[in-house]
């Protein structure tokens, strides 16, 4: 767990995906290439009937890789939180629950909010898009961890 914490709680900024997306995914029965198995935006689907496999790979998952959040409550939230390793939050779950990539799940959030409780990288009521200091809480935590 602390490796995991160290390497993977950051604050993701306004991008959309933290995630491999554009490296894989899966084809439906239409010719449309996803990139993922949650995600079926169209404006992150390719249609390999007008393009190729290449173009796709190379060209189109590239760009979608770069989208940004334009959700008020996104980057308000989700943005700012440095709990990305522990939380599910993605743009695959929020075009399922919500119709759109970047409106932010709250069962989610409340998950990863009490797994950064029961580790101590947060305290009872705090939200961690809040807390400041939070390279020095990981810190902390890793040094815990390696006594």
């Amino acid at each position: 767990m602390k490796q995991f914490c160290t390497k993977f709680m950051k604050v993701p900024v306004d991008k959309l995906f933290s995630c491999g997306m554009g490296h894989g995914g899966c084809v439906d029965a239409y010719g449309n290439f996803q990139p993922c198995m949650l995600l079926r935006h169209p404006d992150v689907v390719y249609n390999l009937k007008a393009g190729s496999l290449r173009d796709a790979l190379v060209e189109f998952f590239p760009q979608v890789k770069e989208m940004k959040a334009q959700n008020p409550d996104y980057l308000a939230r989700c943005s700012r939180c440095f709990l990305m390793g522990l939380c599910e939050q993605c743009p695959g779950r929020s075009w399922m629950e919500h119709g759109t990539l970047d409106t932010p799940v709250d069962y989610l959030c409340q998950v990863a909010h009490s797994r950064a409780r029961d580790l101590g990288l947060l305290h009872k009521g705090e939200q961690a898009w809040k807390i400041k200091n939070y390279k020095e809480r990981i810190r902390i935590f890793a040094e815990k961890q390696s006594k």
